[in-house]
């Protein structure tokens, strides 16, 4: 009798374990099946050279038939100016003064295992996830592996450059060719293109850029000391050299777009994209000398932090722009809500796809690289402050009249104080050193990283 009411007993868990999981699958989207969800990250992508955010440049074309056919946020900001911070404000929901995945006296430090993490919530949900990563910093190291069923991040004990969008694309399609189970899929597909050295494929490499070209800022440009120099004074990039590399720049992203095109094009062959959320999203910015530096990582002005961010699918309405403040924080809180789950409580960020823009939120970020001052800054409205702890010193920006960021003004008093309390945000991660090989320390002094 007792082993039948344990068997009952059993069978009865069992039971509802599989209608939890029907529940799960059936919830979000108006009842249907859970979305399948593609973040793309671009990384290095300022949203001002893309096309469908006004460019004079057709860069991408792709994206911009994404756009059209989806969401745009035309004030999308970064958490911060360099890829390990604002890539885990992105996985975990957190700004960087809460996550603490940042370089600090030259120590790198990843994000911490004890804090929730987007990929890990999704699997545990019944979501089969994978990831394409390309660069040092999102590797296993730095705790970026978690909840991942499949993780490939390419390069990381190798002296070698990334891999490129069409090698990426061409790994994501393998897999999700070979899935063998029906849960609906996660998959995050980082694509390292745009970053220096700035050397697009054929026939992208003359499509804006000038062949005849043979000044030192080339497509090797950035290889060893070439940033620091620049950063420093030391090296002046004339203004041929300045337009050579940003030339080169938007063929990397023309390029990129292209891949993403094929991407997106085989998702619609297998017959995904009726049912599959697809969110763009770059990490970061760079900068052409608009503020007397080049490539990311120093500052936290409109080149670095303002960036792009399409969001196309279901529950997505058609050809909107969304004009109303947006971050990278919002993106854990966006994709956790189209799978019908519910964010960790203390979330900052907002579920994108709700109706309504509030225009007195406030954006922060910090974070910079190493060796530079620490410095964070808040965005309201159009309003901006930055705010140096070093010196406590700030100056605020007028984003209507001086969109570049070239004119400072005397501090807002309340958004001062705003900066100063996101300054004093309590960390909730206490990551750990991230230890270093010789082969890593090398990969990232390639990348321009570390001296």
């Amino acid at each position: 009798m007792h082993h039948m009411a344990v068997e009952v007993k059993s069978t009865w868990r069992s039971m509802s374990a599989v209608v939890l999981m029907l529940l799960l699958t059936l919830s979000g989207c108006g009842g249907y099946a859970r979305p399948n969800i593609l973040l793309v990250l671009i990384d290095t992508a300022r949203s001002d050279h893309l096309s469908c955010y006004g460019y004079g440049r057709e860069t991408t074309p792709h994206l911009d038939s994404l756009a059209e056919a989806g969401a745009r946020f035309s004030r999308a900001m970064s958490g911060s100016p360099w890829t390990l911070p604002s890539m885990a404000t992105i996985f975990t929901g957190l700004p960087e003064r809460a996550h603490r995945a940042r370089l600090s006296d030259g120590t790198f430090f990843g994000v911490d295992p004890a804090l929730p993490y987007l990929p890990e919530l999704l699997a545990r949900s019944g979501y089969s996830t994978a990831a394409f990563f390309n660069v040092i910093y999102m590797s296993e190291h730095f705790g970026f592996h978690r909840g991942f069923n499949h993780f490939d991040c390419q390069g990381i004990e190798e002296v070698t450059l990334s891999r490129t969008a069409c090698a990426t694309v061409d790994a994501f399609l393998s897999w999700l060719d070979t899935r063998d189970d029906d849960a609906p899929f996660f998959a995050a597909v980082h694509f390292f293109d745009p970053h220096a050295t700035y050397d697009p494929p054929a026939p992208y490499d003359t499509l804006f850029a000038d062949p005849g070209y043979s000044g030192r800022f080339d497509n090797t440009w950035r290889v060893m000391a070439d940033m620091f120099e620049a950063n420093s004074g030391a090296v002046v990039i004339d203004s041929a050299g300045v337009r050579n590399l940003v030339d080169l720049y938007d063929g990397e992203l023309a390029y990129t777009d292209a891949e993403i095109g094929r991407l997106l094009a085989s998702l619609r062959a297998g017959g995904y994209d009726g049912n599959t959320l697809v969110i763009i999203i770059g990490d970061h910015g760079e900068e052409f000398g608009e503020h007397g530096r080049f490539t990311h990582g120093h500052s936290l002005q409109a080149e670095l932090l303002d960036v792009p961010l399409i969001l196309s699918g279901p529950g997505v309405p058609q050809g909107m722009v969304r004009n109303g403040p947006a971050g990278s924080i919002d993106i854990a809180p966006t994709i956790l809500a189209a799978a019908g789950l519910e964010p960790p409580a203390g979330l900052p960020g907002r579920d994108l796809l709700l109706p309504g823009e509030d225009e007195e939120r406030i954006l922060a970020a910090s974070g910079l690289g190493g060796g530079e001052a620490r410095q964070a800054c808040v965005r309201r409205g159009d309003s901006k402050v930055i705010w140096d702890s070093d010196t406590d010193e700030a100056v605020m920006f007028d984003l209507v009249s001086d969109p570049g960021e070239r004119e400072p003004l005397p501090p807002d008093g309340e958004l001062l104080d705003s900066v100063l309390v996101y300054w004093a945000t309590p960390p909730e991660g206490h990551p750990g050193a991230v230890p270093w090989s010789s082969a890593v320390t090398d990969q990232l002094r390639d990348l321009g990283y570390i001296r």
